[in-house]
């Protein structure tokens, strides 16, 4: 009987896999033509070659992989774009290189059936796909990825976005629309992010927007991990933007990316944890309440600060915002790096400088972070609603007020400087086992872990559980195997570039 029952299962699975095929184009037309009749799983190969103006591609069908013949082997110029409205495709190794998709061409192209929207190199409205091994350049575009509205669980990874002109600053390179109904789970990873133009400050050609300003309560649940930043910040001071809640930003490095930082616009309980800032602005914390900032390395000074927590003034005519309210950072390293802001001005101040109001954060957690800085100040724009605990300091700068030994110990941290060219502790560190476990618990992310319990430092290795014996700062000193360190472009984007 039940023999029987696995050779009826069998004769009823394998159909789907025999009929699944492998089918290799030479023109656009014909790849459409493949992808319209595609089934799920089979493949279709588009021929090496440099393809002008070849309009929409459409993928509206599931489980699908449509890739070119060999990784970067196809480039699409001129008005070109990609749509993909189905489920569980893969989409791989296309060059968009001097694109050119203005929003009137594709409103025209809207009315026959093209895509929904305007100014979308490529556009995600389906679940579960995924975009690999693409490079987008100098594309006249709103946006070169846009993750859509009600879109889930899509993933951008090992892809590099370079050089978005400065005259297409109507949207950042990579946007997320966020729902009210449903997670959006997007995963940006492995990807490289390079020489964005434009005038700094508010431009709007950011390279990644997470949410818009009136989405700020929708919960995103976007992870951006493991992608390398440089010379963003031109293009708009905030190098990722995050306008939604719950989301993460790890493991990253923002390298030579000084008028940039990450920064946490509107929504609430975001983290950021594990990045290196190197010689680039740092986090940005403007509105909202619960965020998380922990095992991050900060070194250089920048034009920007490495930590700015600011004091909210309200859009007197939208009124959309929230004050700052419970922030922790806890366990990162400031290396020589840029001042760390506190947000004290009062309404007094208002208008005599950059963001200016009547509402300091209240309820900050500064515990366990390691300060090593040799001129100039540490911290400004005092705020009195900071709590100070168990953080090192060391080094010829001004703290910038009157400290006691609970708040800041005044010891040489005897940091060494490892074959990555970053500083960690040594062996004979008074920061090993001497970190503070009275803290805060951090906020919990409910759709993705995010090392609430600071089981891992910002090389992945090991802290443990009796957190009296962790070590001040992002680095847990450690024989371990590292998984995280600076990364450089060879380290991800697409395979072909950067060798």
């Amino acid at each position: 009987m039940k023999k029987g029952f696995y050779v009826i299962v069998i004769a009823l699975i394998c159909p789907l896999f025999i009929e699944a095929k492998t089918i290799e184009v030479k023109t656009i037309p014909a790849l459409q033509s493949a992808i319209n009749i595609a089934k799920a799983g089979d493949i279709i190969i588009l021929a090496n070659n440099k393809y002008a103006d070849a309009g929409l591609i459409k993928i509206d069908n599931n489980g699908v992989t449509v890739k070119s013949a060999t990784p970067g082997g196809v480039t699409l110029t001129g008005n070109s774009f990609v749509v993909i409205t189905g489920n569980n495709n893969t989409f791989s190794g296309f060059q968009f290189i001097d694109v050119n998709v203005s929003a009137g061409k594709q409103k025209k192209l809207e009315k026959n059936g093209g895509q929904e929207g305007e100014g979308r190199v490529v556009a995600i409205s389906g679940k579960y796909n995924v975009i690999t091994q693409c490079n987008f350049y100098n594309c006249i575009s709103k946006n070169y990825v846009h993750f859509e509205e009600g879109s889930q669980y899509n993933e951008l990874t090992f892809s590099n976005l370079e050089a978005k002109p400065a005259t297409m600053n109507a949207g950042p390179g990579i946007q997320i629309t966020t729902s009210d109904k449903v997670v959006s789970h997007t995963k940006i990873s492995h990807c490289t992010f390079m020489n964005f133009g434009g005038e700094g400050g508010d431009f709007g050609n950011e390279p990644i927007r997470i949410g818009l300003g009136i989405e700020q309560n929708n919960t995103s649940g976007a992870i951006v991990e493991y992608c390398y930043f440089e010379n963003l910040g031109m293009g708009d001071s905030e190098t990722i933007s995050l306008k939604s809640t719950y989301n993460i930003i790890r493991y990253n490095t923002f390298n030579n990316n000084p008028v940039g930082q990450l920064v946490f616009r509107t929504g609430n309980k975001s983290a950021a944890y594990g990045n290196f800032f190197i010689n680039s602005g740092g986090i940005r914390i403007k509105e909202g309440g619960k965020h998380c900032v922990y095992n991050n390395y900060f070194q250089g000074a920048a034009e920007m600060p490495s930590l700015e927590l600011m004091n909210f003034k309200l859009n007197q005519k939208t009124l959309v915002g929230e004050p700052l309210d419970s922030i922790y950072v806890y366990h990162n390293t400031f290396y020589n790096a840029g001042v760390i802001e506190m947000g004290g001005k009062s309404s007094k101040n208002e208008g005599k400088g950059k963001g200016l109001g009547s509402n300091p954060p209240k309820n900050i957690q500064f515990i366990n972070n390691l300060i090593v800085k040799n001129s100039g100040a540490v911290v400004e724009n005092l705020n009195e609603n900071v709590t100070y605990s168990n953080n090192i300091f060391w080094g010829d700068a001004k703290l910038g007020f009157e400290s006691n030994k609970t708040q800041f110990i005044n010891i040489n941290p005897k940091m060494k400087l490892n074959s990555t060219g970053y500083y960690v502790l040594s062996g004979k560190s008074p920061a090993i086992d001497a970190a503070n476990s009275a803290v805060i618990p951090l906020t919990v992310n409910p759709v993705n872990d995010n090392d609430v319990k600071l089981m891992l430092d910002i090389e992945g290795q090991s802290r443990l559980s009796d957190k009296t014996k962790n070590d001040i700062g992002c680095d847990e000193f450690s024989t371990g195997k590292i998984t995280n360190r600076p990364l450089k472009q060879r380290d991800v984007g697409p395979s072909y570039l950067f060798k």
